[in-house]
């Protein structure tokens, strides 16, 4: 009796998603895989660090909460200024809690470029975030803070066209530094300021904030910590 091979195809799919909970409650943390990973923290903000002496996050879309009276646009680097020396350090220096940690840890080794991390003070918490691989890759991260304040941080591809259109409509104040990188300070119409670095290109930064002082915002972008791959 003889046999009849035959030939057969294989179809494979792959699809996998993991979600990262980041809220200050500790929900279980996901394994990141090359699709979106999504986290929405709906916790109340609880202290996680001491006093921050510099900087965090990037990016903000709201533009409707006011700064804080007395302040004064004071950008604090010249385009001549030396930049800060940033060196990449572990994930565990990142606000928030082991889930926060980690989810910075993976987003920094899915990318080939350099990823930042925020260092708030105390009362500050994850409000929602997410990263992609992507198109090059992008991560985004809103958190809250004192009196409803939002700081949002944006890195890798997520906008293309000039700061006035990955953003709410801008002013420009002068140059400052985001870490170690030479960026814009702008205000934002109708209230809020934030920092751009390289918009409209695959690598960009924005750190915004709205409800807090324009030199709170120069402050947190000096402490954000480059996140080191394992």
């Amino acid at each position: 009796m003889s046999a009849t091979r035959r030939g057969a195809r294989l179809i494979g799919l792959t699809a996998a998603l993991a979600v990262v909970s980041l809220a200050f409650g500790g929900c279980a943390p996901a394994k990141a895989q090359p699709t979106p990973i999504v986290i929405i923290v709906t916790s109340a903000p609880t202290p996680s660090h001491t006093a921050a002496p510099t900087a965090t996050p990037l990016a903000t879309s709201l533009a409707t909460a006011t700064d804080a009276p007395g302040e004064s646009p004071t950008p604090e680097a010249s385009p001549t200024a030396t930049a800060p020396i940033v060196p990449a350090l572990p994930s565990s220096l990142c606000s928030g809690t082991a889930d926060n940690k980690s989810f910075w840890s993976q987003a920094a080794n899915k990318m080939s470029w350099d990823v930042y991390c925020p260092v708030f003070p105390a009362g500050w918490a994850v409000k929602a975030g997410n990263f992609e691989q992507g198109a090059g890759g992008k991560i985004t991260m809103t958190y809250k803070g004192p009196r409803s304040a939002i700081v949002e941080l944006d890195e890798g591809n997520f906008c293309f066209g000039a700061a006035d259109v990955c953003g709410p409509s801008a002013t420009t104040v002068g140059p400052v530094f985001l870490a170690d990188m030479a960026a814009t300070l702008v205000t934002l119409q109708g209230g809020g300021n934030a920092i751009y670095v390289a918009p409209g290109t695959t690598h960009a930064y924005l750190l915004s904030g709205t409800g807090i002082a324009q030199e709170t915002l120069l402050s947190f972008a000096a402490a954000l910590s480059k996140v080191a791959k394992s």
